[in-house]
């Protein structure tokens, strides 16, 4: 088959059979290219291999500057540029994953929806967390994920029991209790200092010290007793002032 060069396009697309042949400035058909700004045929650019997908994960999405696919294990990527997600059956942890239906980003992190070998379909939105740091105070409940991300998360949560005082009013105090706040912190807090004969917690929580090494100061009425109710304030009088009158001004002088 003779070959012509196509230098310059003038009428585009065009099936119209013509004397002489093939006219060499139109195109019967475009397949794998397109046209330039200048007319002429430029072919388009395809794709390049990266890498081989990690075997058995499912979907593919670009998240976060890199490839995203998905397991119900953890697995190695082996590659820089790929992430592998973890989204496991809600019951039945070691059940297959078949399919993953849509994956997209949406407010900041992955909306997934995948499908189980039993059928069910399940949705997911993958936040993600900070990095674990080293030397660093994390408090119970925190929530890090590992420098080499595998797909899981990990919540902090305390190696002992709770305190054997939990922060209460008008509780005793003696110099060496463990006190803990309400809401779980990062720290413990021992008493290191009584005031007045009979020292106890005052009736509001203090605002605890958020520094290692911190000190918290518990105001309290040590010679207050706990079981006496406070005085109760007068009860407000229901006569106007006499700068003030009703609205019918019946009470004006």
């Amino acid at each position: 088959m003779r070959s012509i060069a196509l230098t310059e396009i003038k009428s585009g697309i065009q099936r119209l059979r013509e004397k002489g042949g093939a006219n060499p400035s139109s195109l019967y058909d475009l397949t794998n290219g397109f046209v330039t700004a200048q007319r002429t045929i430029k072919g388009r650019p395809g794709t390049a291999h990266v890498t081989a997908l990690p075997p058995g994960t499912k979907g593919m999405t670009a998240f976060g500057g890199k490839l995203v696919v998905f397991s119900n294990a953890p697995v190695e990527s082996g590659n820089p540029l790929v992430e592998v997600e973890v989204v496991v059956h809600p019951t039945e942890p070691a059940m297959a994953l078949i399919e993953i239906l849509f994956a997209e980003p949406f407010l900041g992190f992955l909306y997934v929806v995948a499908e189980f070998a039993d059928g069910s379909t399940h949705h997911y939105y993958l936040q993600r967390r900070e990095a674990w740091q080293a030397n660093r105070n994390y408090a119970p409940g925190d929530i890090v994920e590992p420098t080499t991300r595998n797909g899981f998360a990990y919540r902090a949560d305390r190696l002992d029991g709770a305190s054997v005082l939990l922060w209460a009013p008008n509780v005793a105090r003696t110099v060496g209790d463990i006190v803990e706040p309400t809401t779980r912190g990062t720290y413990q807090h021992e008493v290191i200092a009584v005031a007045g004969p009979a020292p106890k917690s005052g009736g509001v929580e203090p605002r605890w010290s958020r520094e290692d090494g911190g000190i918290t100061i518990e105001e309290s009425d040590s010679q207050a007793d706990a079981s006496t109710p406070p005085a109760t304030a007068p009860p407000p009088t229901t006569t106007l002032p006499f700068e003030i009158y009703d609205r019918y001004d019946t009470t004006r002088p």
